[in-house]
């Protein structure tokens, strides 16, 4: 027998000072580097995703978004007062790009403790990321030009892209 403790959750949103700067830079790196894989399966569809290549493969967006994981790391660590020698910094990341009718069904990120969503590319808000607490669908306000961080364990979704634009995401694990 279990019972529920509703409690808040911790959702981190950082806003990328150099987003307008970077954008262009980090697209036209993704696509210099061509289509990796195309995902279609019960759970997702996906256009374009590194995730599951080899990490000896060269991602040319990593000196753009390097930057950005290690202020997303140092936010964790201010926001809620703990040592970076308790958290370890993983450099697992990856890139994800959902053109019209795409998603990504529920699931979670094992073995990490937070994980991160830079919003690169986001059309509107249809695009979102949308989190299933205690059985209800929520959705933060989040915008093109930021990081949402949160707990690995939070079931989360992207629902189906209803645009004709492609939304593109950079995630990692922490």
């Amino acid at each position: 027998m279990y019972k529920t403790i509703n409690v808040e959750v911790p959702f981190i949103i950082s806003d990328i000072v150099q987003h307008k700067e970077i954008k262009r830079n980090i697209l036209d790196s993704i696509q210099k580097m061509g289509i990796f894989s195309y995902i279609q399966e019960p759970k997702q569809k996906i256009f374009n995703s590194d995730y599951h290549i080899n990490n000896s493969i060269e991602r040319l967006y990593y000196p753009y978004i390097k930057p950005i994981i290690e202020e997303v790391y140092n936010n964790i660590i201010l926001a809620f007062d703990i040592s970076n020698k308790d958290l370890e910094l993983k450099y697992r990341y990856w890139v994800q790009q959902y053109k019209e009718l795409d998603y990504h069904a529920k699931h979670i990120h094992p073995d990490c403790t937070f994980s991160s969503i830079y919003y690169i590319d986001l059309a509107n808000d249809n695009a979102k990321t949308t989190f299933i607490i205690n059985n209800k669908e929520v959705e933060l306000e989040i915008k093109e030009g930021q990081v949402l961080t949160f707990p690995s364990c939070m079931p989360h979704t992207s629902k189906i892209n209803k645009t004709k634009h492609i939304k593109t995401i950079c995630s990692w694990n922490i």
